[in-house]
């Protein structure tokens, strides 16, 4: 049971999940958004094909983007409601020093994270917060 900032009593904690995920989770990833390829097929077709493309992918585009906020809207009620919580600072270095050392933000994520006292492999805090200066 948790006890909300309101004295409401809950039974669930809520679900830790960022805007991203939820998006992507109901249709609205921005990975939907553009086309790689889309200026390779100019090449080999006539100026009009190209351009009828280009504004059904405008079209597409703007849809995603439509959708998108809605599920901001969504995502901020549910929040709102107790069912999601966004991740905290500590969580998000935590999520972004698991990746590949070679990217000079999982380094700085690194590097955060243990000026702050936490291990970045296990999420483990080593000191007491108090003594963090």
């Amino acid at each position: 049971m948790e006890v909300s900032r309101q004295g409401q009593i809950s039974l669930f904690s809520p679900i830790v999940m960022d805007f991203e995920t939820y998006a992507a989770i109901n249709g609205g990833s921005r990975q939907d958004i553009g086309e790689a390829a889309l200026h390779r097929s100019s090449l080999n077709k006539s100026p009009n094909t190209h351009r009828m493309q280009v504004l059904a992918q405008a079209r597409k585009d703007h849809l995603v983007i439509l959708k998108r906020d809605e599920l901001r809207d969504e995502y901020d009620d549910l929040v709102g409601a107790g069912v999601y919580r966004p991740l905290t600072q500590i969580e998000r270095l935590l999520d972004r020093a698991s990746g590949d050392p070679e990217f000079e933000s999982v380094q700085a994520a690194r590097r955060v994270l243990t000026k702050r006292g936490y291990d970045w492999s296990t999420g483990e805090c080593m000191v007491n917060a108090a003594t963090i200066g």
